[in-house]
C-alpha cells in the first residue's frame, strides 16, 4: 500500500497505484492500494524535502528566475520552453539521480513512531533481510503503456529531434557533459538558429 498526502502531484500517483493493483487478489488490491493521510505524520521526509530545497532546488529556481529577469527567457514562448528543456533536462536528471541515490542509500534509524530501521534500497529490494515480506507484484507492459498514454508521456518529440540534429551539426559535446553555464550558452545558440 502507498500512503501520501493530498498534494497535487500525488493524485496521479494514487490513481496509478490503484490501477496497477486493480487485479491483485489481496487485502491491498484496487482502491485499497492507496491511502491519503497528512504529511505532518511523516516529518522525516518533510524535513528532507526542506533540506533538498535549501541545498539544491532553490539554486535552480534562482538560476531560471534570473534568466527571466534578464529577458534571456520568455516562459510564455513554447519554443523557448522546449529548447530550455532540451538543454537542461539531462543536467537536472543527473542531479535528481544523485538525490535519489543519496536518499536510497542512507541509513534510517528506528524511531518511536513504529518505523523500520534500515537502508531504503535494501528494505525495498531485500525485505526479507529485515524480517519483512516482499510485497512487489509484476507489472504488465500494456498497463505501463496505458499509463504513459494517459499522462501524455513522450520519450522524444519533434523539438528534441530538431535540437539534437543541430547539436550534431555544430559538433557540440554530449548534453550529459554540459555544465549549467554551458547549457545556458547552448540554449541561446540553439534559439538563435531556431529563429532563423
Amino acid at each position: 500500500m502507498v500512503r501520501t498526502d493530498r498534494g497535487t502531484e500525488n493524485t496521479l500517483m494514487a490513481a496509478m497505484q490503484c490501477f496497477l493493483r486493480r487485479s491483485n487478489g489481496d487485502d491491498h488490491a484496487s482502491l485499497k492500494a492507496h491511502a491519503y493521510g497528512p504529511s505532518t505524520s511523516n516529518q522525516r521526509i518533510e524535513a528532507w524535502w526542506s533540506h533538498l530545497r535549501k541545498s539544491w532546488t532553490t539554486w535552480w529556481m534562482n538560476f531560471f528566475s534570473q534568466m527571466v529577469e534578464r529577458a534571456e527567457l520568455d516562459t510564455s514562448d513554447d519554443l523557448q520552453k522546449k529548447c530550455l528543456w532540451f538543454c537542461f533536462n539531462k543536467l537536472l536528471q543527473q542531479g535528481l539521480d544523485q538525490v535519489r541515490t543519496s536518499w536510497n542509500t542512507h541509513y534510517i534509524r528506528r524511531s518511536r513512531y513504529n518505523t523500520q530501521a534500515g537502508i531504503p534500497d535494501q528494505m525495498y529490494f531485500l525485505p526479507e533481510s529485515i524480517g519483512a515480506r516482499n510485497c512487489k507484484f509484476p507489472t504488465d507492459n500494456e498497463d505501463i503503456n496505458a499509463m504513459q498514454a494517459h499522462v501524455g508521456y513522450q520519450s522524444q518529440d519533434d523539438y528534441d529531434i530538431y535540437f539534437e540534429a543541430i547539436c550534431q551539426q555544430l559538433s557540440l559535446p554530449d548534453r550529459s557533459q554540459w555544465t549549467a553555464d554551458e547549457a545556458k550558452q547552448y540554449f541561446h545558440r540553439l534559439m538563435d538558429i531556431a529563429r532563423q
